[in-house]
This record gives structure tokens, C-alpha cells and sequence, in this order.
């Protein structure tokens, strides 16, 4: 593979990658494809990169989870390296359309679906970005193809990007979240923003969440914005299939614009829809037992993913919610399920705080050390037609390796239940 010009000087010294996950293993991959010689460095694998080393270095790429102000970037830059995030990199190589897809909730099932539409006409596409499939290593996979990336981007990986391009933009939503990195909703939101820059045409298509944030904060959208309501026009045909309803309906409409604009045929997006598989941990049902109902959309990590959730049962749930704090107003959270809680069943490091605030609103809850043991009592409550949800409203990261990691962990404390369960 051909080494880009701009990475071409740093040639003779080794690359330092920052980060050791599916980012970083994915810009090791790719740069040493072109024979390039890599070091890696990851704080949870106790290796550090350290001030006095960082000379050695001429070429740096870090993951999203280093922000622009991270002590080892600080250090990189000082010692006059060239830093560049892992979307900069793979865009250097790429050569093919970008179909840049953010928002806080809702992006992965969105890239899925396009980049399954695309396929269903015959035009190679591949989801990639933030979903767990590396730009970097669709790169080195599909680079050779007349393929279309259509690359989730999260307001982590929208920081500091140099080289990054997007042929469209789709900017689903916008919501409370991330405030532990970004510390404002501002400084969140123009994070996203930045996005539009990268443009290299006029296709930005935005949901309404997105302009009415853009007129609080009075940061100016493109003239050629597409403004997608939340509610479904007057007459609008909808798939069966998992769109049909919220919390999906928000990614069809959104894909029905694209795919109107960009005169495809819509007939063939709705066939899709119908069929489509959401990923997991995406409030699916994954059994049922004695009659309870358990429900797992454990990919719900921001307040907004689970009231929405929530919202879908009619009657009140017994909820299992809790996990990393991540900033952001948790009272008023609570107060806006409040109505749909049955039984709060608490986990991790926000637990305690949750239990105070939701007695203080007479909502019954316990607190647990364990998901397992908040699967049991949930169960051991519930009675037959009732419904126990998790949709956390809290990351993942304080008990568990990811969101998937979570679902997967209350998957099986629901199968362990030694009772008839009806998958």
C-alpha cells in the first residue's frame, strides 16, 4: 500500500500509536502495511509514553478516548511531533465517498442500515467508524473496491480532525451526553459541529434536536441544512420491521431523506427496513419468563437513549438503570421516567446516588453490587405481564468492558433463572 505524502517525511522514526484498541490495533495495522514501524501505548496496559520519549517520534496517532488536552498528546506535541486522531489517518489512505453519520443516539443503526441499502442495490458499502470495525483496517480491506464508507462518528473522534472528509453528513440528534469529556452541552455540540467543515458537498442532513441546540447556542447551520421533524408528515408511508416505531422511527426518517436526496430508490430502502436486524442490546426482548417480560437495551448510556425507551411500555416497568456518571443533570432524569417506573433495581458506581434521589420522589428502589442479583430480585417481584427493562442511562465502563459486555452479562443472569423461559 502506498504511503500518503503526508505521512511520507515521518517515514525513517517510528510511528507511536496511543491507544491499544480496536482504533489503535487498526492504525497498527494499516501502518504497518506500509512497512512502517510501530510502537503502542495504553495507560490499561501499563504502557506509558513517556515526556522524555516522546523525541524519538515523528509521527503520533492517538484513539478517541485521548482528548486534545491529554498529557501524552501535550507531550507529543511539545517534541514537535505530528499528531493525528485514527479517522484522519484511515481518510488519508481512503480514496473512495464518506457518508459521516453522529448524533448522540441512534448512529450505529443507522450506518448499519445504509450501508445495507447501499448492498441491496449492488453498490459495495461498509459500515465502519465508531461501530467496532476500524476505519484503519477498512482501509487495508476495501481500499482496492469502489466502495462507499459510511462511518459513524462520535463527537470524541470529531475533535482536532486535520484530514477527515464526509461527501454527506447525517446529523441525527442531539442530546445530554458526554458532559464528563466535553463539560458544557456547548462545547459538545460544537464538537459535532466541526463535522461540517469536512464537507466536500453541499449534503448535510440534520434532525430537529439539532437545529433548535444550534439557535440556543446561536452557531449558524448551511443554507442547504435539512431539517428532519421528529414527527412522522401528514400521509408518510412507514416499513414494518423495526422502524416502524420509536425508538427507531428517528433513524428511518432520517434515511428516507438521504435516500431522497440522493434520487435512490426508496422502494428498496423500505424493503430493507422490513427485514433489517437491529444490532444488539437495542431494546429487544431477549425472553420471557413465568410471563415476565425482559427487555435488554443495555446500549441505552445517556439519559435521553432511555427515557425514550422507556416511553415504548405502556404500564411501568421494573428498570434496571445505573453505571458510570458522565456528567449531566440526573435529577431531572429521574423525574422524567419517574411515571414509568414500577421498581428501580440499582447498579453500579451511581447506585447510591440514584436511591436517594428516587425515594426522595417515592419511587420504590434497591441498590445491588452485583447485575445478576438485580436480575433475581427484579424477578423475584415482577409478576406475570410485567416487564423488566434494562436501559442504564449510565455507561458501562465502572463494572463492565462495554455496553455489549453489559447486555451479554444480563442476558445470562435472565437465562440463569431456573424457571420456564420462553426465548
Amino acid at each position: 500500500m502506498e504511503l500518503p505524502s503526508i505521512i511520507e517525511p515521518y517515514r525513517d522514526r517510528p510511528v507511536a500509536i496511543l491507544g491499544l484498541g480496536v482504533s489503535g490495533h487498526g492504525a497498527m495495522n494499516l501502518l504497518q502495511a506500509c512497512n512502517l514501524e510501530c510502537h503502542g501505548f495504553d495507560e490499561a496496559k501499563d504502557k506509558h509514553f513517556l515526556e522524555q520519549d516522546a523525541g524519538r517520534y515523528g509521527l503520533v496517532v492517538y484513539s478517541p478516548g485521548f482528548a486534545q488536552d491529554h498529557p501524552w498528546l501535550e507531550s507529543a506535541r511539545k517534541a514537535g511531533c505530528y499528531c493525528l486522531g485514527e479517522l484522519d489517518l484511515a481518510a488519508l489512505f481512503w480514496q473512495n465517498p464518506i457518508i459521516a453519520v453522529t448524533g448522540t443516539n441512534g448512529k450505529t443503526t443507522l450506518v448499519k442500515l445504509l450501508a445495507e441499502a447501499y448492498e441491496s442495490l449492488g453498490v459495495p458499502a461498509v459500515a465502519t467508524g465508531n461501530v467496532g470495525h476500524s476505519f484503519s483496517n477498512v482501509c487495508l480491506d476495501y481500499n482496492e473496491t469502489d466502495c462507499i464508507a459510511i462511518c459513524e462518528v462520535s463527537s470524541y473522534q470529531a475533535e482536532g480532525l486535520k484530514h477527515f472528509y464526509a461527501d454527506a453528513l447525517i446529523w441525527i440528534n442531539f442530546d445530554e451526553d458526554h458532559l464528563d469529556r466535553h463539560l458544557t452541552l456547548e462545547n459538545y455540540f460544537k464538537a459535532k459541529h466541526a463535522l461540517l467543515a469536512t464537507l466536500r458537498r453541499p449534503c448535510f442532513i440534520a434532525g430537529r434536536s439539532v437545529a433548535q441546540a444550534a439557535d440556543k447556542y446561536r452557531i449558524k447551520l448551511p443554507g442547504f441544512s435539512e431539517i428532519v421533524d421528529d414527527q412522522l408528515p401528514k400521509g408518510f408511508f412507514l416499513p414494518e420491521g423495526p422502524f416502524a416505531k420509536e425508538p427507531q422511527l428517528q433513524n428511518y426518517l432520517m434515511a428516507h431523506k438521504y435516500w431522497e436526496l440522493e434520487g435512490l430508490d426508496v422502494g428498496q430502502l423500505t424493503l430493507v427496513c422490513r427485514d433489517f436486524y437491529l444490532p444488539p442490546h437495542r431494546l429487544q426482548k431477549i425472553a420471557e419468563v413465568d410471563g415476565i417480560a425482559f427487555w435488554d437495551d443495555s446500549k441505552g448510556t445517556n439519559f435521553s437513549a432511555a427515557i425514550a425507551a422507556l416511553s415504548v411500555f405502556p404500564d411501568p416497568v421494573r428498570w434496571i438503570g445505573g453505571g458510570k456518571d458522565r456528567g449531566g443533570d440526573k435529577t431531572t432524569f429521574l423525574k422524567s421516567i419517574c411515571p414509568k417506573v414500577k421498581k428501580a433495581y440499582l447498579i453500579g458506581e451511581t447506585r447510591f446516588f440514584l436511591e436517594g434521589e428516587l425515594k426522595s420522589l417515592c419511587i420504590d428502589c434497591q441498590c445491588f453490587t452485583d447485575i445478576s442479583l438485580a436480575v433475581e430480585a427484579a424477578f423475584g417481584d415482577a409478576i406475570a405481564g410485567e416487564s423488566v427493562v434494562l436501559s442504564p442511562g449510565f455507561a458501562s465502563w465502572d463494572q463492565f468492558k462495554s455496553y455489549a459486555d453489559r447486555g451479554i452479562s444480563f442476558k445470562n443472569a435472565v437465562l440463569s433463572l431456573n424457571q420456564s423461559i420462553k426465548i
